[in-house]
Order: structure tokens, then C-alpha cells, then sequence
């Protein structure tokens, strides 16, 4: 029988010191509040997990032993830094595979002469990294950011958690903000107990910054047959760089792929013949997509009045979701794919059985950028999916250029609201979070402090890292003319000398420091007067982004001030 054997704990939270001893079968943990019950179960996910492998360095002040940061702060030296170090010795079947991975006779900075199973995790300040940093360490202040973080096997080898000698799952009833009590692990301990009908259709609303797609890559089981899908290729790179970071590569059953490639690949190309045959066609075979357009409904003619376009087809005609070369409109790929039907059995539910046959979670990015007819596929098809997840952040629809902002967002003319696109997605069947990722790890406190209060909208910091709110008034160009403050603009970012980008082309970045220059709606901003419910719901949206794109200070220009100095911006 595998189990953890041990425990040894240093520097960490409420211990400096600590050894733990645990029972082959049952182990139960019994003392009064803030005693370190908890803290127990953390050094055990943080080793076996890799619980902060990612992070933010300024999680550090959380994790470190208040006793070893006080002996710092008498004694400030590169000697009387803070460190943690944590102990895991297990006890594993030698036949098991990888067992010899984590066995060796190398037992941690303890040195005890002789073979075990385990891993251990250090963090401790990297002296060749913090090279100059002397200073200011003798100041008292700690350099979290020259911390390095390290998982070893006691074989002295590289911990990957693909390797994971075996599952820990911790269920912690009193928090479900910064570690969720129930993620996809935990429901696949528990899929004997609750209907999969019921427990795996699950949308996590975000807020900006609170690390989505951090989520999603090290929430994944890489050794189930995962489907993850996004909107653009950068989110696609995005994904397998942290699957990369999170298990030392793309796990091997893991696929990432664009929604658009993934409904042609997927739900178009294997079901050919039913295509042509719902449109009365000969068999064909396609040559892709292309990202062109299909004609529109209506043109104009030379007097610049609209008229029927001849090239136009008809939603009824292969040729609306086809060109003359046979690739596949990207704009029409979910449109096709909810028209065709083969007798009373719809492509959809065929489709389905298929992913449900190939794949045990399909997980979805940044939803909130699903064009319209994307959106209804996905409802199509969660009714029939064994495994769904959705992660996105409602405050960020209509901002990519890949949303139309049609459906689910508006109502016809009407901008949906949150709670009633919150209601919409229960109606649909989904468990909806509201509190896996409902702080932002990039903002700082004033920021979301200061969206919360004037854009009404529902943020806060997972951190403690500093960054103000700055209203430049009297000279901007003390910031305009600092290469290192990234400018945001709300369009024809181009036509400036200094680095700027668009509101909405900005989605998904981090910047140290930003610069966001107001348009005239939003001039009063910062008065008692400003009411975000009288501006338009896209910029608005657009202006949540820009504003929450920095990890340190936030300055804002208003539209009045920047345009008596915009002249001597524009490139020419």
C-alpha cells in the first residue's frame, strides 16, 4: 500500500519546526482553531501538488514563519533570510512504476545517510539570482521576487507531478477563494457518487487578472483525455506554455486546439457526406477554412444606398457556408454545424456521442469571446457532453474582435446583465462558481478597490503587492514620455510616437505600470457624478481591461488634458 509516511516542516506558515508521523490507513488531526491543522494539510499539497510552483513570489509573506521573518528583521543579513523546507517521505511499492524516481540515499539538507522514498520542496533566497540585492537585504527588506522554489525526489532528481507517486486531495470547508474545495479532481474522486449529469457541466466566472488559463492547465488530471479549447492562437500558446510549466510538458492525452479548428476538424470534416447530403449535393471533400467573409446579405450601389447582393446564398444553400475553392467560411463553421441534420437526427447529438467517446473533459477559455453562433453550439452541445467545463470573465465580453456581441450578451437590442446571464447559464444546467477565481492576482488592492467603486464591478486582489491610482493632471508628460509605462489608448494606437496599445487589444496582457488615457465620456470618471451605467456596455468593458492590466501602478489621463499635448504625439 502506498502512503505518506512523514512530514517534516520548517519555516512554513505556523511552524518553524515540525515533524509529523502518519498511520498506514487513517490519520485524523485534532486540535483548537489556529493550532496548524491546516497548515499541515497545505506543506502536504504544496509538496505533492506543487501547490505555488507558478505564483506569485508575494505569496511569500503569507507562507513564511512570522518567528524566522522577525529574527530577520532584528538581524538583517543574507544568513537570517527566511526559508522554508518541507519533507515528504512516503512509503511506495517497489514494483510500482517511477517508484525508483523518487528513492535514494540523498535526504535533503538534513543529510541522513540512508535510502527512502520522498520528495522535498525548498524555497529559499538564490544568491547568484539576487546578485546585488546586499543593500538592501541589510535595509531589512526581503527580495521575494530573487526566491527560488525547488521539488526534488530524495533520488536528488526533478519532481514532476506527472509522476506523482500518488493523489492528494485536500477539502478545506472554510475556503473555496484561493484553493477551491471542489475542483475537477475532487469530482473525479467523488464520480461514484454524484450523477455526471449533474456534476460536470461547471462555468467558473472570473474576474481580469484572477489567472484563468493558470486554472485550467494545472486543474486538468493530464492522464485523462482532456480537450482544451480557445479562441485565438495566442491563447493557444498561452495554454501550452503553462501545461508545459504545470506538467513538464503537453500532457500526452491532453489536446489544445481553436474553436474554429476544432469544429472543422471535429464536427464538419468527419461528417461530410451527411452535409452534402442535407443540402441535396454531390459528395465532396473539402480544403479547409479561410477567415474571409461571406458575401453579405446587402450592398451598396453607386449612389451609396443598400441593395440585394447577388453574391449572397441563402442559409439554405451550401453555398453560404462554402466558397467556389471548397474551404469552410470561418464565420459560418457553428451556423453550418446547427443547421444539418440527417433525417431527425441532428449533426449536434452525433457529434457529441462522438467527444464523449474520445474525450473524458472538454475545458473552454476566455467563453465570454464565443461569437453568437458558437454560443448556442455549446449549449447544443452540453446537453449531451459527459464533462464540461467553461472559464471566463463576463466583465470582458464584446472586447475581442472575435465577438460580435451578439448572443449571450444581448437580447435582441438589449445589453443581458450579469444576473440574468448568470440565471441563463443555471437554466442551461451548469454549476456556476462565482468563487474559484473571483480575485485578480494581478491588481492591487486600491486598483480593484477603485473599479469596484466607479465601474460597478465586482473585484478584488489576491495579494498584497502595492500599486496606486493616479490621476495626472498637471504635467502627463512626466508619464507619457516614460518608455517603461505602457499607454492605452482607446483606438488607432499606431498613430502615436510612444508605445501604446488599444483598450481592447490589450485583453490578456500584464504590464508593470500602465497609462490609460480617458475618452471624453469618460471624463468625469473621478467625480461624485459618474454613473457607469450611462456608458455604453462595450466601452465600458473596454475600459475594465485597460485599467486592469497593471501589476503595479495605475495612471489616468483624462481626455481634456491629453488633448492639448496630443499633437506632439501623433507620428507623422
Amino acid at each position: 500500500m502506498n502512503y505518506i509516511k512523514s512530514l517534516h516542516i520548517e519555516g512554513f506558515k505556523k511552524f518553524v519546526s515540525l515533524d509529523v508521523q502518519f498511520n498506514e490507513r487513517m490519520n485524523i488531526l485534532v486540535g483548537e482553531n489556529e493550532a496548524g491543522k491546516s497548515t499541515i494539510l497545505d506543506a502536504l499539497k504544496t509538496v505533492l501538488n506543487q501547490q505555488y510552483r507558478n505564483t506569485d513570489k508575494s505569496v511569500l509573506r503569507d507562507l513564511f514563519n512570522t518567528q524566522m521573518v522577525a529574527v530577520f528583521k532584528e538581524k538583517p543579513s543574507v544568513k537570517t533570510l527566511p526559508r522554508i523546507y518541507i519533507e515528504v517521505e512516503l512509503a511506495l511499492d517497489p514494483q510500482q512504476k517511477d517508484a525508483s524516481y523518487f528513492y535514494g540515499e540523498v535526504y535533503g539538507q538534513r543529510k541522513q545517510q540512508f535510502e527512502k522514498y520522498g520528495i522535498r520542496f525548498e524555497c529559499k533566497y538564490d544568491e547568484e539570482l539576487g546578485t546585488g540585492m546586499e543593500q538592501s537585504i541589510q535595509e531589512g527588506k526581503i527580495p521575494y521576487e530573487y526566491y527560488a522554489l525547488t521539488w526534488t525526489t530524495f533520488s536528488n532528481r526533478p519532481y514532476q507531478i506527472i509522476k506523482r507517486p500518488l493523489h492528494f486531495l485536500a477539502i478545506d470547508t472554510t475556503s473555496s477563494a484561493a484553493a477551491p474545495s471542489f475542483n475537477y479532481f475532487n469530482r473525479t474522486v467523488f464520480a461514484s457518487r454524484y450523477d455526471g449529469a449533474t456534476k460536470a457541466k461547471r462555468v467558473i466566472l472570473a474576474v481580469a487578472g484572477a489567472g484563468k488559463t493558470y486554472y485550467i492547465c494545472h486543474e486538468i488530471d493530464p492522464t485523462k483525455r482532456n480537450l482544451i479549447l480557445a479562441f485565438t492562437h495566442e491563447n493557444i500558446h498561452n495554454i501550452q506554455k503553462e501545461l508545459c510549466d504545470a506538467h513538464g510538458c503537453v500532457p500526452e492525452l491532453t489536446t489544445v486546439s481553436t474553436f474554429d479548428s476544432f469544429v472543422y476538424h471535429q464536427m464538419i470534416l468527419p461528417y461530410e457526406p451527411s452535409i452534402a447530403e442535407h443540402f441535396g449535393c454531390p459528395k465532396f471533400v473539402s480544403s479547409g477554412i479561410c477567415t474571409i467573409n461571406p458575401p453579405p446579405k446587402t450592398t451598396k450601389n453607386a449612389k451609396g444606398k443598400p441593395v440585394a447582393n447577388p453574391l449572397y446564398k441563402k442559409k439554405d444553400q451550401l453555398a453560404h457556408y462554402i466558397t467556389a475553392r471548397g474551404q469552410y467560411y470561418c464565420a459560418t463553421l457553428s451556423e453550418l454545424v446547427l443547421q444539418v441534420k440527417k433525417k431527425r437526427e441532428s449533426l449536434v447529438k452525433r457529434v457529441a456521442a462522438r467527444l464523449n467517446l474520445f474525450y473524458d473533459c472538454v475545458l473552454i477559455d476566455e467563453f465570454q469571446d464565443f461569437r453568437e453562433y458558437d454560443y448556442e453550439l455549446i449549449m447544443a452541445l452540453t446537453k449531451r457532453l459527459n464533462n464540461v467545463v467553461l472559464v471566463g470573465d463576463y466583465h470582458q465580453h464584446s472586447v475581442s474582435a472575435t465577438n460580435n456581441s451578439g448572443k449571450p450578451f444581448k437580447n435582441k437590442s438589449k445589453d443581458v446583465s450579469y444576473d440574468d446571464f448568470v440565471a441563463e447559464l443555471r437554466n442551461f444546467g451548469f454549476e456556476v462558481d462565482l468563487t474559484t477565481l473571483n480575485k485578480s492576482r494581478r491588481c492591487s488592492a486600491e486598483i480593484c478597490n477603485y473599479i469596484s467603486e466607479k465601474l460597478h464591478i465586482s473585484i478584488t486582489s489576491n495579494g498584497d503587492h502595492s500599486g496606486s491610482v493616479v490621476w495626472i493632471d498637471d504635467d502627463p508628460t512626466v508619464v507619457l514620455n516614460q518608455n517603461q509605462i505602457t499607454k492605452l489608448v482607446f483606438n488607432e494606437a499606431a498613430s502615436y510616437t510612444f508605445h501604446a496599445m488599444n483598450w481592447s487589444y490589450s485583453k490578456g496582457d500584464t504590464v508593470n505600470s500602465a497609462c490609460v488615457i480617458l475618452t471624453d465620456g469618460l471624463d468625469n470618471l473621478d467625480s461624485e457624478s459618474f454613473d457607469p451605467e450611462k456608458v455604453k456596455l462595450t466601452t465600458l468593458n473596454k475600459l475594465y481591461v485597460a485599467m486592469t492590466r497593471s501589476r503595479g501602478d495605475l495612471y489616468l489621463i483624462k481626455a481634456s488634458t491629453f488633448k492639448k499635448l496630443k499633437d506632439a504625439y501623433i507620428a507623422h
